[in-house]
């Protein structure tokens, strides 16, 4: 397994590709998330805050709803005129929500406006979840600005020391031998240059 990495490196380095260091990646988008985040975590003298956990989750679906483009908010459809005559579709409708009763009023009853915003808080609060369940956490736990930024990549980035996921026995066992090999190779190289 290391041999194979030395040799993807060097073939790469070979081809002219330039080589490229995970932190760089993580550096740019811990960056990105202080910047955009950063309101979040400021008081109303402009001073840095800490957040609890368990807030976050519908302070960023706030983000994203005032971020999204005016096109993607779905606008009402105009109300049909009453004095029209109904169409069959409209008839059979009306029926059937005659004969269950008026339990989907409410939901109805919700402009479409409503309904996208509180679906954009049930994904925040899951991916919050997530993030918490992940990190080991408390809900209650109060971070910093840079922290949450943190939090947040690494919840979306995996890790090789992300323990989710259990690895295949052969896997575990191959990688086991390679590394048994090299060992040896390596006893046996330095027996030599000793002697």
């Amino acid at each position: 397994a290391t041999s194979a990495l030395i040799c993807a490196t060097l073939v790469a380095q070979a081809a002219g590709e330039p080589k490229t260091n995970w932190q760089d990646a993580w550096r740019e988008s811990l960056d990105d998330c202080v910047r955009s985040k950063k309101p979040l975590f400021t008081d109303a003298k402009g001073k840095p805050r800490t957040r609890r956990l368990e807030e976050m989750a519908k302070l960023t679906a706030e983000i994203v709803w005032k971020d999204m483009p005016a096109n993607k908010k779905k606008k009402e459809k105009p109300r049909p005129d009453p004095n029209r005559k109904l169409t069959k579709k409209e008839r059979m409708k009306q029926e059937l929500l005659g004969h269950i009763g008026g339990s989907f009023d409410a939901l109805q009853a919700l402009p479409e406006d409503t309904r996208e915003r509180e679906y954009i808080i049930q994904q925040s609060e899951n991916f919050m979840a997530q993030m918490i369940s992940r990190s080991k956490l408390s809900p209650r736990t109060e971070v910093s600005l840079r922290e949450y930024c943190d939090l947040v990549w690494r919840s979306g980035n995996w890790s090789p020391l992300d323990n989710e996921e259990k690895v295949p026995e052969e896997v575990v066992q191959e990688v086991w031998e390679d590394e048994e090999e090299a060992t040896e190779e390596m006893q046996v190289t330095e027996a030599e240059e000793t002697e």
